[in-house]
């Protein structure tokens, strides 16, 4: 029988971070889904609007080897991806599985689904990517003016 593991992120500023995680979530299953969140999930839950837009990162994310399939993840719910995927192993890095842990107890039965609690790894991650990417829009900001698109958005992004 197939293993089916499931791990979901905003996969923003794609990082070796992020690749490290996917590695080890397909080491520990035969088949890996991986949930990559809409911008319209990271604005709701973060107040942030992602540097890269969904399409992109959606690519970036079934570009990576150890990817079997990404989809979009509009609710960042892993039991609304189970009633999809029926998967049996969730990779999570987040407190999420403590809301849905919740709603089991409230009696909604997930049979089977094994959960890795992912540890942070000492690598890049978004967060400071994004702080790097603040400090150095203060600064410009005092000194000159964007003309290129690309700033324009990072800019934006970034407020």
């Amino acid at each position: 029988m197939r293993l089916v593991g499931y791990l979901s992120d905003t996969f923003d500023l794609f990082h070796v971070g992020h690749l490290n995680i996917l590695r080890y979530a397909k080491e520990h299953c035969d088949y890996l889904v991986v949930g990559v969140a809409t911008d319209e999930l990271i604005h709701k839950t973060s107040g942030m609007h992602p540097v890269i837009p969904f399409n992109e990162r959606l690519e970036i994310v079934r570009s990576v080897r150890s990817v079997d399939s990404a989809i979009a993840d509009a609710t960042g719910d892993w039991i609304d991806a189970w009633g999809v995927l029926q998967f049996d192993c969730l990779f999570d890095r987040a407190a999420n599985v403590v809301s849905s842990a919740e709603k089991l107890g409230a009696g909604i039965a997930i049979p089977d689904v094994e959960v890795v609690h992912l540890k942070p790894l000492p690598t890049t991650s978004s967060a400071s990517l994004r702080d790097t990417l603040e400090s150095i829009n203060r600064l410009a900001r005092d000194v000159c003016f964007d003309v290129d698109p690309a700033s324009l958005a990072i800019r934006r992004a970034l407020q």
